[in-house]
């Protein structure tokens, strides 16, 4: 298979500016989702401001279980020894993970994942998010922050404003569903 350290690798961050009901964590999500499946050695962390909100079985705008949608679309053969279970998925042939947890100012300091995508970083509590931002900036080469903006004096507005961070924007006005009647 192939490996971490192949030319194709993530290696920097990336802010995805949304609006909502646009489908921006799905962008993240099968980026992530498509490295897990089909390279060998991949590590990623998804992180919320509660556990709830990466992995709620019975809530589909949950992160995991978006990615179970994704799954619940692909051939079966791409999905052969993927293990999931609460806030995580595996491929333990191949050592391979996707992991969820709640923001602590403790993510990631002792790994060293591929990844990290923080969810709705915007909504995070101020102090929550800043601890994120000072843990997380050393553990990975890429961490792709997912957000709808609410205002400033947050982390998220820090790294959206930060013009040496690459931004993906995503607006309301650009889905011809919601655009429809504008004038």
């Amino acid at each position: 298979g192939a490996s971490a350290g192949d030319l194709d690798q993530a290696g920097h961050d990336q802010v995805i500016l949304k609006s909502r009901d646009i489908g921006g964590s799905y962008v993240a999500l099968i980026v992530v989702d498509r490295r897990f499946l089909l390279y060998d050695h991949q590590v990623f962390v998804f992180v919320s401001s509660s556990e709830e909100l990466v992995d709620k079985k019975s809530d589909p705008n949950s992160m995991f279980p978006k990615v179970d949608i994704i799954h619940s679309k692909l051939p079966p053969f791409l999905l052969e020894g993927v293990d999931r279970n609460k806030l995580q998925f595996t491929r333990p042939n191949v050592m391979s993970i996707m992991d969820g947890m709640a923001t602590t100012g403790n993510v990631s300091r002792s790994g060293r994942p591929h990844a990290i995508i923080p969810d709705e970083f915007a909504a995070w509590p101020l102090n929550a998010s800043l601890d994120f931002l000072a843990a997380s900036l050393g553990a990975s080469d890429c961490r792709i922050f997912v957000s709808t903006s609410q205002g400033v004096g947050n982390g998220f507005h820090k790294v959206a404003t930060n013009p040496d961070i690459p931004q993906i924007k995503i607006h309301w006005t650009r889905h011809p569903w919601h655009s429809q009647g504008r004038y």
